[in-house]
């Protein structure tokens, strides 16, 4: 089973989803970490992020990612997260990590086992266009809304939290 967590910014998702994750002790992917982890590379290399390089360097990249980069909390900060926000742009860029997703996502489900009533292959993923793109045949997809102040409030503690502000 697939659950797919989609919503605005800062609404919740990947407090959501780690949440469920630790719960279920299941597989969890925080999409949103993907971009932020290539642009990261992509700085790193002093890339054009408008025009990053070649096709088959960006799949290099995105071949290369692990489950320890992905969930890696340091992938924050403001510069990073503009940067993701560029990159996310660029279509090479969104099909290969597509792409990954919906790899990594039939991966997943045939390997994790959960509590004690057998066998139950599930994962959850969180991020932008999860239900409708990448994997639109998960059995549960979730949409978070919250209002302005809220998500205000939600993103300032996070920044203080990471240091950023």
């Amino acid at each position: 089973m697939i659950i797919a967590i989609d919503g605005v910014a800062a609404s919740g998702k990947g407090t959501l989803a780690e949440l469920l994750a630790n719960w279920y002790r299941c597989a969890f992917l925080p999409t949103g970490n993907l971009y932020r982890v290539i642009a990261k590379k992509l700085l790193e290399r002093g890339e054009d992020l408008d025009n990053p390089t070649s096709s088959l360097s960006i799949k290099n990249l995105v071949n290369e990612l692990k489950d320890a980069d992905i969930l890696d909390k340091n992938l924050g900060s403001d510069t990073i997260s503009q940067a993701a926000s560029k990159i996310a742009k660029v279509s090479v860029v969104r099909q290969a990590l597509t792409e990954f997703q919906q790899d990594w996502i039939n991966d997943k489900i045939k390997k994790v086992a959960l509590k004690d009533d057998g066998y139950r292959k599930m994962a959850i993923v969180e991020g932008r266009d999860i239900g409708t793109v990448v994997w639109p045949e998960a059995e549960v997809k979730l949409f978070l809304v919250a209002d302005l102040e809220a998500r205000t409030k939600r993103r300032t503690e996070q920044l203080h939290k990471e240091g950023a502000v």
